[in-house]
């Protein structure tokens, strides 16, 4: 009894370097609609100049508030960027949604305690500070 082949509906396979377009088969793509991200632009700007404010300013003020006479050196530079630590993680912890806002006490804190270490350890500190432009 000889076997015969059912007949069925193989695929090709495409001869090297031919291609073979999709007749039969129609690609079903969906487009999610995106929404318009300049809306919240100028929100984000005015989040992160904010957090720029606090973090350059609560980073040098609360160390001379805890360590008053000993803030100098080593030892301030880092009080400042532990201070920009605790201020960031504390607007985490209280403004979930808003990360510029954690962003711009980062940098603020981080550019303040940059600022600090120029006037302490540069010539530009020096000759602003005998300016009269003071380096606080």
């Amino acid at each position: 009894m000889a076997r015969t082949r059912r007949k069925t509906n193989r695929r090709r396979k495409n001869a090297a370097g031919s291609t073979r377009r999709h007749s039969r088969r129609r690609m079903n793509t969906r487009h999610r609609r995106r929404s318009n991200p300049g809306g919240a632009v100028v929100k984000d700007w005015l989040s992160l100049g904010a957090g720029a404010v606090v973090g350059g300013v609560g980073a040098t003020q609360l160390p001379q508030l805890v360590l008053s006479t000993s803030n100098t050196g080593a030892i301030g530079y880092l009080a400042n960027m532990a201070a920009t630590g605790i201020l960031a993680a504390a607007a985490h912890m209280l403004m979930k949604g808003n990360k510029a806002l954690v962003a711009g006490i980062i940098a603020g804190g981080v550019g303040a305690t940059i600022k600090r270490v120029i006037g302490d350890y540069s010539l530009l500190g020096s000759y602003g500070a005998s300016l009269g432009m003071g380096t606080t």
